[in-house]
């Protein structure tokens, strides 16, 4: 049965944002899929309710403890990430935080 997603502000800093990106890029192991991870809308809400901001972009990372992560980042109409604004990752990984069995999960 889906666990309802909890709120969660999934606030981070530019500074773990990119450690956490580039440690993907470097260390990233691809031999494991990446899960399914699910953000609360809060997430999005503030990140899209910055001036000039018509989207959002997402990067894999890696987070202090080896964990798969997602970074969040607006992107202004220029297509240029806005990483100077609102961020956001520690995003609910799949299992613990997972969805009623469907067409995306199951084989």
């Amino acid at each position: 049965m889906g666990r309802p997603l909890q709120k969660k502000d999934h606030r981070t800093t530019k500074q773990d944002a990119a450690k956490y990106a580039k440690r993907h890029r470097k260390e990233g192991k691809h031999d494991k899929p990446f899960p399914p991870v699910a953000f609360h809308r809060d997430a999005f809400d503030r990140i899209l309710a910055q001036p000039g901001c018509v989207g959002i972009r997402s990067y894999p990372g890696l987070t202090d403890a080896n964990e798969p992560t997602m970074v969040l980042v607006g992107v202004d109409a220029a297509g240029n990430d806005m990483v100077d604004g609102a961020l956001a990752q520690f995003a609910e990984p799949c299992p613990t935080n997972c969805s009623d069995t469907n067409v995306l999960n199951t084989d």
